[in-house]
């Protein structure tokens, strides 16, 4: 997965510039949206891996709502 997401480098020299109290705000917004991210990425793969073993089929939204709604 490519992506023109800043180094970590730069990551860290932006949050250098931060008081400490921004920091410290900033790293543990940028933990939770990490975990967020990886959990994101493990259900996706999950997903991809039950509908190649056929356990779900191509279905439009309104298909899915129409199944939902009933």
């Amino acid at each position: 997965m490519s992506t023109n997401a800043p180094s970590f480098n730069d990551v860290l020299q932006v949050v250098e510039r931060l008081s400490l109290e921004e920091q410290e705000i900033d790293i543990v917004r940028l933990r939770v949206a990490e975990v967020n991210l990886q959990q994101l990425i493990d259900r996706v793969k999950e997903a991809d891996e039950e509908y190649k073993a056929g356990k779900y089929s191509p279905a439009t939204a309104e298909e899915i709502m129409r199944e939902i709604l009933e």
